[in-house]
């Protein structure tokens, strides 16, 4: 009996019976099982034995520790975990469904507004493991389930990293699948959530477009892709997609780190943005996305020593293909990229040295130094600042503590001062267009309210500072808008019953302009008021119209005629 057949009926730790092999990957086995306490379907991940060492003991042991922080309704619930000398298991719960990678086989390439659905629910399990400190670290179809009712689930933590702990060794960072793995993930840069972004982006452009945006013959030839190319743009494959949505696949598998989003929250905003207007657009400006000449020459001959290497290994493979195959798949699976990562690694390791931070200092300084004259090419560009003065450096790219080979292209980033910028002429135009000129031209806004007899409602009456003035980029800037004229209220008077002329005056007095209309009473004696159009103490705006009824004294009725 097989090692992966031989639990199949047993029972794990009196809890857990062992039904079916639903997964292999490299270093476990995942089954189906009976939680016999709960009644329930249950997954097993199971670790392989030629693994039962330390070595991976440590790193199933860190799998178990990681995923067992995260409980989130998008990430696989972890239920158990048994770690002991003879096995080692973690149980989740048992996901009824198909990978994201199944489901994009069958279907080709998604409808963008599906894309969109998937890939938020993917976004909200990233943002909640990363504010617990846990990238991924090989996010990719794969590894995505969806449900029947089109819940998603991200599974297999397997080579995440909990950012707190110190044991990640080389052949952790080096893990992930090829085709997905961020550049620096392929070049042994410091890794982080931006990396997991990456990899999303990635998969986000083959569900767009049902491709990938880099292919090759060999992992080595992908990875250098991954590092050093930049991929055909979605819409080339589908001209459907939304401008803006396009944009967000190519700011998120930006070659630069920096140039990505933020966060998966950061993403995940600007896709609701497309999803409740396809017409949106970012219009994103990015720092130099693409390698420097030093790089891309090394990575050159690194290709060419690569293509050597696979000569020599298809030749030696000639003599025993039958043995090296199964070799070759059994590498394949369970250490995934390590090998060719880490060949890159040893490859390039001559010649590196470590980038300080330049930033806060003088760009002059930096520049001019004989330290730093045979070690680094400097490129710089400016940019306004509010936090620091004009030359000195606010960024740089690589990053600090980033190991790059000699002559390596260090972007700088110095600042030009405060940026200032004149305020143009807003009195007496719209609201609403003023804030959107101010707000185009870096500046806050503030809105205050105030009467005006002379400018019109929702107008601007002034602005502080004036406009014609010069302010810093940034500055608010007050605006002070009318409401209109300002309604002056007065009571209406009684009349009633008053003589005419006495009406009139009282009337006219409280600032209302008075009508008067006559008719005919038995009741109320000639000249005195009947009725008013507006009721007696009544709140009204000035100068409004009030309208009496005066009596003429009773009807005549002397002049009928009977006519019987």
């Amino acid at each position: 009996m097989s090692e992966i057949d031989k639990f199949i009926g047993k029972v794990l730790n009196d809890k857990y019976k062992i039904t079916e092999v639903i997964g292999i990957g490299g270093m476990s086995i995942v089954y189906k099982a009976v939680d016999i306490y709960n009644n329930r379907e249950v997954a097993v991940k199971l670790l392989k034995e030629e693994f039962n060492n330390d070595t991976f003991k440590t790193r199933f042991i860190n799998e178990s520790r990681v995923i067992s922080m995260l409980s989130h309704k998008n990430i696989v619930d972890v239920l158990d975990v048994h770690i002991s000398d003879d096995v080692q298991y973690i149980v989740m719960e048992y996901v009824d469904g198909i990978t994201l990678k199944q489901y994009m086989s069958k279907r080709g390439a998604l409808d963008w507004r599906e894309s969109v659905f998937f890939t938020d629910q993917i976004l909200k399990g990233l943002q909640h493991a990363h504010e617990k400190g846990i990238i991924h670290r090989d996010v990719k179809p794969h590894n995505i389930m969806l449900l029947p009712d089109g819940t998603i689930k991200v599974a297999d933590f397997g080579i995440a990293r909990f950012q707190r702990f110190d044991t990640v060794t080389i052949a952790d960072k080096a893990i992930g699948t090829v085709h997905y793995i961020s550049p620096e993930q392929a070049s042994k840069n410091k890794v982080d959530e931006k990396s997991d972004i990456y990899s999303l982006g990635i998969t986000l452009y083959e569900m767009l477009t049902g491709k990938l945006p880099f292919e090759g013959e060999t992992p080595v030839e992908i990875a250098l892709k991954q590092i050093n190319e930049v991929p055909k743009k979605p819409s080339e494959y589908n001209p459907s997609i939304p401008k803006g949505l396009e944009e967000i696949v190519l700011k998120a598998i930006s070659k630069r780190p920096e140039n990505r989003y933020s966060s998966a929250e950061e993403m995940r905003e600007a896709l609701m943005k497309v999803r409740e207007n396809p017409m949106t657009v970012f219009n994103y400006k990015f720092v130099n996305d693409s390698l420097d000449a030093a790089e891309k020459q090394r990575m050159k001959e690194l290709k060419k020593k690569n293509k050597k290497k696979n000569f020599f290994r298809r030749h030696n493979m000639l003599f025993s293909i039958p043995v090296l195959i199964g070799i070759v798949l059994g590498v394949a699976f369970s250490l995934g990229v390590w090998y060719f990562v880490n060949d890159i690694i040893e490859s390039a390791s001559h010649g590196y040295v470590e980038v300080p931070n330049f930033v806060g200092r003088l760009s002059a300084d930096v520049v001019d130094s004989e330290e730093y004259k045979n070690k680094f090419t400097f490129v710089t560009e400016e940019s306004y600042s509010g936090n620091y003065e004009k030359g000195v450096i606010t960024g740089q790219s690589p990053d600090r503590s980033t190991k790059v080979p000699e002559g390596t292209v260090v972007t700088l980033t110095v600042s030009k001062g405060i940026k200032v910028t004149t305020i143009p002429k807003l009195v007496g135009e719209d609201v609403e267009s003023a804030v959107k000129i101010l707000q185009n031209l870096g500046f806050l806004t503030k809105t205050e309210y105030e009467f005006s007899d002379t400018v019109g409602e929702k107008k601007i009456i002034s602005c502080d500072p004036a406009d014609g003035t010069s302010a810093p980029y940034g500055t608010e800037i007050t605006l002070v808008v009318s409401k209109g004229k300002q309604i002056q209220l007065v009571k209406v008077p009684n009349v009633l019953g008053s003589d005419v002329n006495d009406a009139i005056n009282s009337i006219s007095a409280a600032e209302l302009v008075v009508l008067v209309e006559y008719e005919k009473s038995d009741t109320v004696k000639v000249n005195s008021v009947i009725s008013q159009s507006i009721a007696p103490f009544t709140q009204v705006a000035k100068q409004t119209k009030v309208t009496i009824v005066v009596s003429e004294g009773p009807a005549d009725n002397g002049g009928a005629e009977n006519n019987g």
